[in-house]
């Protein structure tokens, strides 16, 4: 799903229809549980990255090293951060 697939997803809440990074099990917003995942275009402006070469959770010991990235995604005027 997303990445593998070639699409860029992101989580929107269905009630207030807020957008959030990362992925959780409740609306930051609204408290709502009602959580999906939406396709978004796959551009934005990146503006800082960096290469991470210690893993910062045990289950990314194996997946080294590996970029993490702050990018603005044009459809919100929203920035996420990711690895």
């Amino acid at each position: 799903m997303g990445l593998r697939e070639n699409r860029l997803l992101v989580q929107r809440c269905a009630g207030c229809r807020s957008w959030q990074f990362g992925p959780e099990w409740i609306c930051h917003n609204c408290h709502s549980f009602d959580l999906t995942w939406t396709d978004v275009e796959p551009t934005g402006r990146i503006y800082s990255w960096e290469r991470v070469w210690h893993p910062s959770h045990p289950a990314l010991k194996q997946h080294g090293p590996y970029l993490a990235l702050l990018v603005e995604l044009p459809h919100r005027r929203w920035r996420a951060h990711g690895g």
